[in-house]
C-alpha cells in the first residue's frame, strides 16, 4: 500500500513566505503529480492551478513537447557552466529569443530566478556608470508597493516595509517614490491628472537626490503583489522620458508578466517606448527548470568590454544559469508560445475573463477586481475578519475554503488574492475558475460570521 505522508513528515520541508505552525495545521496540501492546468495530490484529488504555478507555468504541467525537448538535450549535454565555456543550447536559446522581441535588445545575461535577476540588474546598472568613470550613479528608485524578489537587493528595492523587518540593513542607495496606483487616488482627481501628478513626485525625487546620483529606475508593467495594480502606458511613456532627460537607466522587471502573460511575449511592448533593461524568468521555462533572465542593449553590453587590465568586465555569475537543460525547456517554451498561438488565446478571452470576474464587485466581501490579461487580482475587504477566537483574514478563509473545493490561488495578504490561469485554459476552464470563485463568496456570505475592524499593523 502507498504510504501518505502527513504533516508529520512535511514539518521538515521549510516553505517560503508561510507562518509553516498555522500553514502546516490548516493548508498543507501535499501534490503528487501534475497535468496540464491541473495538480492531484497523493489520495489522486484533482485541483485546477489557478495561479499556473505562481505564474511560471504559463503552458500548464507537463508540457508534452517541451518535455520531450528536455529529455533529449539530456542525452547531449546534462550540464555546462557558462562561467568558463558556453553551451551550444544557451546560444540558440538566446538567439531564438532575440529575434521574438521588441527593440535593440542584443544580449542576454542568465540567472537562475526572478530574484537573482534583479540583483544582477541592479549591479549591472550601477557598475554601467562606474565603467563611465560615474560612480557616484549608484542609486536605485523603484516604486512604493512594487515587488522585486527576496534576495537582499531584490528586497531592498521592493516597497514591503514589513519584508524588511529583520534584515538590518541601511538601503541608502534604494529610493521609492508613490505609483498611479488608482485605490491611492484622491478624489476628484482624473486618472490623467493623477499620473501626471506621480510623475511629478518622481521628478522631483530625482532632484532631491541629485540626477547625478542615480543609475536606475526599476518598475513592474503591472504590480502583482499589491493587488494586481495596472498603470496606464502613458505613465510608462513618461518614465521613459524622464530617464533620457537625466541620463538614468529604464529598467523594466517582466518576471511575472513576461512570455505572454499580458498577452503579448513582454508587456513593454503596449508602451511604444523601449527599456535600457529587462528582467525575465518564471515562465522562461515554463517552469519546468529554474531560470532567469537579464536582456540588455548593445549599448549597455559594449561599456562591458574592453582589453583584459581594462576592469571593465562584469564582475558577477552563476554556477548554474543558462543550464542546458533549462535553455532547452526554454527554447521549447518559446515555439509552443509561437506554433500555439498562445498570444492570441489570450488576447482572445482576456475581455471574458476580467467581466466574468468583475461581477464578483456585487459583492460585499469584494473591493475591487482588476489586471491585465490573463493576471488578475480579487482583492477582498482587508479588515473583515472571521468572528471567532482565531479572527481569520476574510481572504485566508477563501483561500481555504477553494482549496478544499478543488482550486488553488495565491493570497497575498491584506485582501489580495491572484488569478492567474495558464494562457492554453480553454474558455469553459476559465469560466470553472470564476464559477468556484462565485460560489465561494456567497457560501461565506451565507454561514460565515464576520466582523469588521482595522487591519492589524
Amino acid at each position: 500500500m502507498k504510504k501518505i505522508l502527513t504533516k508529520v513528515e512535511a514539518n521538515s520541508v521549510w516553505n517560503g513566505w508561510k507562518q509553516m505552525q498555522v500553514y502546516l495545521e490548516k493548508g498543507l496540501i501535499i501534490f503528487e503529480r501534475s497535468e496540464g492546468g491541473y495538480y492531484y495530490d497523493q489520495k489522486g484529488k484533482k485541483y485546477i492551478d489557478a495561479t499556473s504555478n505562481l505564474l511560471s507555468s504559463n503552458l500548464g504541467h507537463n508540457h508534452p513537447r517541451i518535455i520531450q525537448q528536455v529529455a533529449k538535450q539530456l542525452n547531449q549535454i546534462d550540464s555546462c557552466t557558462l562561467i568558463y565555456s558556453t553551451s551550444k543550447i544557451s546560444i540558440e536559446y538566446t538567439h531564438k529569443l532575440l529575434s521574438q522581441i521588441q527593440g535593440s535588445f542584443r544580449h542576454l545575461f542568465f540567472t537562475n530566478s526572478g530574484s537573482e535577476a534583479t540583483d544582477t540588474g541592479i549591479k549591472m546598472a550601477k557598475q554601467y556608470y562606474f565603467n563611465k568613470g560615474q560612480p557616484q550613479k549608484n542609486k536605485i528608485i523603484s516604486l512604493k508597493g512594487a515587488y522585486h524578489g527576496s534576495t537582499m537587493a531584490a528586497t531592498a528595492a521592493s516597497g514591503n516595509e514589513y519584508d524588511k523587518r529583520a534584515l538590518g540593513e541601511e538601503f541608502s542607495t534604494f529610493k521609492q517614490v508613490r505609483a498611479p496606483n488608482n485605490s491611492n487616488k484622491p478624489l476628484n482627481m482624473t486618472d490623467e491628472a493623477w499620473v501626471d501628478e506621480c510623475i511629478r513626485e518622481m521628478e522631483d525625487k530625482i532632484k532631491s537626490e541629485q540626477p547625478e546620483t542615480i543609475a536606475a529606475l526599476l518598475v513592474e508593467p503591472v504590480q502583482l503583489s499589491n493587488g494586481v495594480v495596472v498603470f496606464a502606458d502613458r505613465y510608462f511613456q513618461k518614465l521613459r522620458s524622464i530617464c533620457d532627460k537625466y541620463n538614468i537607466l529604464f529598467m523594466v522587471d517582466e518576471v511575472a508578466t513576461g512570455f505572454g502573460r499580458t498577452g503579448t511575449l513582454f508587456a513593454y511592448e503596449e508602451w511604444g517606448v523601449q527599456p535600457d533593461i529587462v528582467l525575465m524568468a518564471k515562465s522562461m521555462t515554463n517552469g519546468l527548470i529554474p531560470m532567469g533572465g537579464v536582456l540588455v542593449t548593445g549599448e549597455i553590453y559594449d561599456n562591458f568590454c574592453g582589453e583584459l587590465n581594462s576592469t571593465k568586465e562584469f564582475s558577477h555569475g552563476y554556477t548554474s544559469s543558462g543550464h542546458p537543460l533549462a535553455c532547452s525547456s526554454g527554447l521549447a517554451t518559446l515555439e509552443c508560445i509561437v506554433q500555439e498561438s498562445i498570444l492570441n488565446q489570450v488576447k482572445e478571452h482576456e475581455n471574458q475573463l476580467f467581466q466574468s470576474l468583475k461581477v464578483l464587485e456585487s459583492s460585499p466581501l469584494v473591493e475591487s477586481v482588476q489586471g491585465k490579461g490573463y493576471m488578475l487580482g480579487v482583492n477582498f475587504n482587508p479588515n473583515l475578519y472571521t468572528d471567532d477566537e482565531f479572527e481569520w483574514e476574510l481572504g485566508g478563509v477563501i483561500e481555504m475554503l477553494l482549496k478544499k473545493k478543488g482550486l488553488i490561488p495565491y493570497y497575498e495578504g491584506e485582501g489580495k488574492t491572484i488569478i492567474a490561469p495558464p494562457l492554453n485554459s480553454t474558455i469553459n476552464q476559465l469560466m470553472e475558475i470564476v464559477e468556484k470563485i462565485e460560489k465561494a463568496c456567497k457560501l461565506v456570505e451565507q454561514s460565515l460570521k464576520l466582523k469588521e475592524k482595522s487591519r492589524r499593523g
